[in-house]
Order: C-alpha cells, then sequence, then structure tokens
C-alpha cells in the first residue's frame, strides 16, 4: 500500500492545530476571540477565504479603459480566452499586465463540447501521461432560440494580438455574432463583436475534460458576476497540467532557485565550460532547470528530427541532379563534383547535426536542419549532468527519465562524437579494404581562439586524447599537403582523422576572389584526394543548405525522387506533410510575390547558407522590411511561414533578479550519424532565440536541457 506522505503531513497538522486551540482555551477565555479572528486572516491572506472573486490579472470593467488601437478587434470569449494567464500566453506582446473583460451575454446560442483533438504535452498528477490523449473543449452552437444563453465577456485585441490568437484557435471559425451579443452594463461597442465558433458537433468519440480548464472558466464566469453552475459535462473531469506547471510547484520558493543556480555556475566554471565575452570568462547563459516533456512528445520529436536528417540526404541527391536547383543553390559545381567523386569521404547521412523545432499548440514543426558541425554539445552534457542532480535531489527519479534509456546510442552526447569519429574512421578504412588504426584526430577551426565557446574544441581535445589519440586543434593553414597526405606543417605529423569544425563557408567565401586559393588550399587537396578521412563532409554541408526544406513542400517532390530512383518512406512522406511548415522557394518562378506581400506579417525569409541568426529578416508592414524582402526576391532565399514558438515556464536569473518567467522556446536534437542522442531547448522573451548578447550586455538567450517523463 503507498503511503500519501503529504496528505499524512496535512492531517497531522491539522490535529496539532485542533489541539492547540482547545488548550489554548483552557488557559484563557482571550482565546476565543483572537484564534478565529487569526485563522480568518490567514484564510483571506491564503486567498483560501475572499469576500471578492480573485483572479491574477483579470480586471472586470464596465467599459475599456483604453482603446488598445484606434480600432480595436473586440470578441466575445466564453472558455479558455476567459482565463488571463492562458490568453496571455498568447498575445505575449501585451504591455499591460491585466486584460479587461466586460461581461456579456449571447442569446439564441448554447454551450457544447467538442472533442479538441490531441494534447500530448500533458501529464496527470503521478506524471504519466494522461488517460485519454483526446480532450474536450467548449464550443457555442446557434440555437435560434431566445431562452439559450451563453455567458462570458467581450476583450478588445489589436491586430497583431488577434492573429496570435486566430493561429491558437485554428480549429475555430471566427465568426460575427454582433446582433446576438448583449453587455451585461449598458454600454455600445459602436463597432462588431465576433467569436470563436467550431463547425463540429458534439462528437460521440470519448475525450476527457481537464479539471484546470473545467474550474478556470467556472471560476472567471463567476468573477464577471454570472451565479449558477453555467458549464456542465458529461464527460470525465480528470486533474492534468503541463510538466512545467509541475516543476515550478516543486522549485517554486526562489531562494532555492537562487541556490540551484548558483550551484550550476560553479560546476559550469569548475568544468570549465564558460564562454568568453569581451575578455572575460563568463558562464554559458543557462536555465536553472531541464524542461520536462511528456514521454511521447520527446519520442516523437527523436522520431521527427532522424527523419529530417534522412531527407535532407534525399533531398540533396535530388537538387545535385536537378540542373534548375543545382543553379539556384548558389553552390558552385566544383563543389557538387567534389562531393560525389570523393567516394571515401560521402555518407549516407551527414554524421554529426542539429535539427531545430519548434513545439506549440500541440504541434511539431521543423524549421531549421544543420548538418554543418553544429556546436554546444559540452555544455549541453554538462546541464545534464548537474541537472539530473537537481532532480533527484527532489525526489523526482521514479517520474522523469533520468538515464534517457529510450535513446538507442551513447548516453553521453561527448562521447557519442568519439563514437561517431571511430564510425566514420571504420567505414572510411572499410572502403578501402584497409584496416588501418585510427591514431592522429585534427580538430580543425579557423581562428578557434577568438570564438566565444572555445572551451568546447579544447574539451574535446582532451576527451579524444583520454582515449589514446593523438589530438590537437589546427587552424586550416597550420596544415599542409605533402606526398600524398595531409600533415601538420611544423611537425609534418600525418593526420588520419579531422573532426572539422570550421565552417565549409568559410572556405568557399574565398572563391569569388580566386578558385585558385581554394584549389590551393591543403586542406582541399587531402578532401580532394581522399587522403583523410574528414568529419563533417563536404556532402554535410551541402545537405543543411535551407532550400532542400522549401524543395521538400513542393508538390513535384515525391515525382522528382522517384524519377531520380529515390524513394520516400511512408513515415518521410507524413513528417514532410505534417512537421514542415509551409516553405517556398523566394523567387518570383516559385510564388506569386503579390499574394506574400499582401500577408507579408505571416512569413520570414531565411538565406539558403545562413546561420545563427544571421540571413534572416521577419516580415512586417513598415515599408523598410517590405523594401527588404523585395530586394532579396530571386537571391538564395527560402521564404517560410512564421512558427508560433513554444512557452514554458523557466527560471531565469535576469538583470531583475531571479524568477519564474513564461518565456518562448524552440528545440534542438542532436542527431549522431543518424541517431537522436540528446534534446536541448533555448529560451529567450521573444523570439527570434539566438545565444547572442544585446547591446547591453545581457544574454539573449538561456539554454537547458530536456528530460522525458517515465511514463
Amino acid at each position: 500500500m503507498k503511503i500519501d506522505l503529504k496528505l499524512l503531513e496535512k492531517t497531522f497538522n491539522v490535529i496539532a492545530l485542533i489541539l492547540s486551540i482547545i488548550f489554548a482555551f483552557k488557559e484563557s477565555l482571550y482565546f476565543l476571540i483572537v484564534i478565529p479572528i487569526g485563522i480568518t486572516y490567514y484564510l483571506v491572506k491564503k486567498n483560501i477565504l475572499s469576500w471578492r472573486c480573485k483572479i491574477p490579472h483579470f480586471k472586470k470593467v464596465k467599459t475599456f479603459s483604453i482603446k488598445k488601437t484606434t480600432k480595436p478587434n473586440m470578441i466575445f470569449v466564453y472558455g479558455s480566452l476567459l482565463n488571463p494567464d492562458s490568453l496571455f500566453r498568447t498575445i505575449e506582446e501585451r504591455e499591460s499586465k491585466f486584460i479587461e473583460y466586460i461581461p456579456a451575454i449571447v442569446s439564441g446560442y448554447k454551450l457544447s463540447w467538442i472533442n479538441s483533438g490531441i494534447k500530448l504535452n500533458m501529464v496527470d498528477n503521478d506524471w504519466n501521461s494522461s488517460e485519454n490523449k483526446n480532450y474536450g473543449a467548449l464550443n457555442i452552437v446557434k440555437t435560434n432560440k431566445i431562452s439559450d444563453k451563453v455567458y462570458g465577456a467581450v476583450i478588445q485585441v489589436s491586430n497583431n494580438e488577434l492573429e496570435h490568437i486566430k493561429n491558437r484557435e485554428k480549429n475555430y471559425k471566427y465568426k460575427n455574432i454582433t446582433t446576438d451579443v448583449t453587455p451585461k452594463y449598458k454600454i455600445d461597442f459602436n463597432q462588431d463583436v465576433f467569436a470563436f465558433v467550431s463547425d463540429n458537433s458534439s462528437s460521440n468519440e470519448h475525450f476527457v475534460i481537464r479539471q484546470e480548464y473545467y474550474n478556470s472558466i467556472k471560476k472567471s464566469l463567476k468573477c464577471l458576476g454570472f451565479k449558477g453552475n453555467l458549464i456542465e459535462t458529461s464527460s470525465k473531469i480528470v486533474k492534468t497540467q503541463y510538466p512545467d506547471s509541475k516543476i515550478n510547484s516543486i522549485f517554486k520558493n526562489n531562494s532555492k532557485i537562487d541556490a540551484i543556480n548558483s550551484s550550476l555556475n560553479k560546476y559550469l566554471f569548475s568544468n570549465n565550460c564558460v564562454r568568453y565575452h569581451k575578455g572575460d570568462e563568463m558562464p554559458i547563459p543557462s536555465a536553472a532547470l531541464p524542461l520536462i516533456l511528456n514521454r511521447e512528445v520527446f519520442k516523437e520529436i527523436i522520431k521527427i528530427s532522424e527523419a529530417a536528417i534522412s531527407l535532407s540526404k534525399k533531398t540533396l541527391d535530388l537538387i545535385g541532379n536537378n540542373k534548375s536547383y543545382k543553379k539556384l543553390s548558389g553552390y558552385s559545381n566544383s563543389c557538387f563534383d567534389m562531393a560525389s567523386q570523393n567516394y571515401f569521404n560521402t555518407r549516407e547521412l551527414p554524421e554529426i547535426t542539429r535539427v531545430d523545432i519548434c513545439l506549440s499548440n500541440n504541434e511539431i514543426n521543423i524549421f531549421e536542419i544543420n548538418t554543418d558541425s553544429p556546436g554546444g554539445m559540452f555544455h549541453l552534457d554538462c546541464l545534464i549532468k548537474k541537472q539530473k542532480e537537481f532532480l533527484n535531489d527532489a525526489g523526482l527519479s521514479n517520474n522523469i527519465d533520468l538515464d534517457l534509456n529510450l535513446l538507442e546510442s551513447e548516453k553521453d552526447l561527448c562521447n557519442s562524437i568519439v563514437a561517431a569519429l571511430n564510425q566514420c574512421w571504420q567505414n572510411f578504412n572499410l572502403k578501402r579494404n584497409e584496416n588501418k588504426q585510427l591514431k592522429v584526430i585534427a580538430i580543425v577551426e579557423k581562428n578557434w581562439k577568438t570564438w566565444a565557446t572555445r572551451t568546447e574544441f579544447e574539451h574535446f581535445k582532451n576527451l579524444l586524447i583520454s582515449e589514446n589519440y593523438d589530438t590537437d586543434i589546427y587552424e586550416p593553414d597550420e596544415l599542409d599537403f605533402i606526398d600524398g597526405n595531409l600533415v601538420v606543417r611544423k611537425t609534418k605529423k600525418k593526420i588520419d582523422l579531422v573532426y572539422k569544425r570550421v565552417l565549409w563557408n568559410d572556405f568557399f567565401e574565398y572563391e569569388n576572389k580566386s578558385k585558385i586559393e581554394v584549389n590551393n588550399n591543403p586542406f582541399f587537396k587531402a578532401y580532394k584526394n581522399n587522403s583523410v578521412c574528414m568529419v563533417n563532409s563536404l556532402n554535410s554541408w551541402l545537405a543543411g543548405n535551407k532550400l532542400s526544406l522549401a524543395v521538400m513542400k513542393t508538390d513535384s517532390f515525391e515525382k522528382e525522387l522517384k524519377e531520380n530512383n529515390i524513394e520516400l518512406l511512408k513515415s518521410e512522406k507524413e513528417i514532410i506533410k505534417n512537421n514542415i511548415p509551409e516553405t517556398y522557394i523566394w523567387s518570383d518562378k516559385y510564388v506569386e510575390k503579390q499574394t506574400i506581400m499582401d500577408k507579408i506579417d505571416s512569413f520570414i525569409i531565411k538565406s539558403f547558407t545562413g546561420f545563427g541568426s544571421k540571413e534572416f529578416v521577419m516580415g512586417g508592414k513598415d515599408s523598410d522590411i517590405k523594401g527588404t524582402f523585395l530586394k532579396q526576391i530571386n537571391n538564395g532565399y527560402i521564404l517560410q511561414k512564421k512558427l508560433e514558438h513554444g512557452k514554458s515556464l523557466v527560471p531565469i536569473k535576469t538583470k531583475n533578479g531571479l524568477d519564474w518567467h513564461n518565456w518562448s522556446f524552440i528545440l534542438g536534437a542532436y542527431v549522431i550519424n543518424g541517431k537522436c542522442v540528446a534534446l536541448e531547448a533555448k529560451f529567450a522573451e521573444k523570439p527570434p532565440i539566438t545565444m547572442n548578447y544585446d547591446k547591453n550586455d545581457n544574454p539573449v538567450a538561456y539554454r537547458t536541457a530536456v528530460f522525458p517523463t517515465l511514463n
């Protein structure tokens, strides 16, 4: 029999309180007056007893105090939008700290429950996935009976806020209900009022109702002054919540979080996991606690990220065989020729990669595939190790998968890199019909001593040395090509394998000046000569061209692959359909320019080969932004639908102190030799999320590890 220790503790506290009061009464009748007053004060302070209905950020008004815009949008809300916290997560840009609600009634409609679909990222009180992934949500149905009424409120939002809400409520239609709305107070809105209404009738399919959702609506209706049980359901009501809310409730003590944050930073410093900024050693901006995802979501992200790498390679093969795409990619013919001719360095999949993903509104969207030597793995390893300790100390070992056993690979991310280097060497030998021992490894990076995260290179150097490999870090110009071998210029030491951290783009930038400089480069000579095993190889860089995402979304993609004897798996087809957002080639040949410019707010443009938020423009109505969009058409850019970022509570120490923030996040899935080995999350107050510093030298984003629930 499992004993609930918290319930036992509460029971003893109540018994102790009652006994204390009884003994106090025996000593003095004075306590007959003081004790009830004290208990009442405590209950009021804790909001257990209140004469006023209080909801944080909720403000019941008779008329709006300030117009949101010259002509704001009026929305009648009756479900989750009655919860200001839920609404703020959607309209995150609003500066005010409250939502104004005008009580209103819609006549000729009634409330109904519909199946809103799967919400994977939910857990119950035991950290298990909810017993049923289908959840019910409220809807309003027109009956034309005057006696039928729906109680709620009218709010005002700006055009931009409305777009965010529409994206959230995409299963509902935005319907004009002006003639059916009556405000509780005698006011005139002087404009149309809309509501989100679904065409779906009440479904007989089984679904459950989230208790938090149900209770929040009931409480809001009470605060609006409506009495009685105004929402009823025959469906089962279950206690579920998001994992970050549970983590918040466990670690809500700020002094405790401060101690954890301090412990983490000391650990990073002691392991030399630091960042150099303006000459100073600083801990890499890190969230104190990990992001917890429902195990089903975690597994789905792994599947999608692994398929993304497979798809990127197939798309590269198509681009290389398609003259139009090949020319459009911006790569020279020599790049494709070298990648295809260098048989020993050409892999079935890019070796060390990261897939960047948005998780929001129960959708998983791939927005970038980084196949050219991504970094950050040493830092993530440190975070995983330390954050395991924090979760273990909090007694969450039985709820959170601290060992990540569902991954079929090395548990340690950096060790996975070592394993990948060994695997590449074995394949290199196998193709040569050789069985040579791997002895000398060169980590190659351009100007590596000036990099903010150069300690990552040093960590890999020391790790490989501990594995008995002769390893050092080199600049490209410290190498030479002598007698058919890549060697260290000073010592003439022959190099067996290169762990290439320098971006290929840093070599090919010289091609416009002089192809001779590239062709005479020792690094390239060794690669072209197949005399050194190179990880990541040239085809890894080519596979990461963002043009690939747009090509995957073309109507002719599958047909063109078949023409090149390349087959798509069923799972890959589903991922293209469901997990790659609306993406186009930003070219007159592939899009209707004016159609895009009319809804420019909904898109971003990204250079085929840009990285780190470089060559990236977010759409907007500003004339300068429009001009930039038009300037870059036919100039090597993709056009991609803006993605809603995930939102999660995260403890961050900023200049205003340490506190819990509801910030945006993106996920990075590290895929090594085709297998996902770890997930990271990057948090920022708002997109775009980049691990850079702002003009005031404050970090823009914070990184953390991602763990799955156990069940």
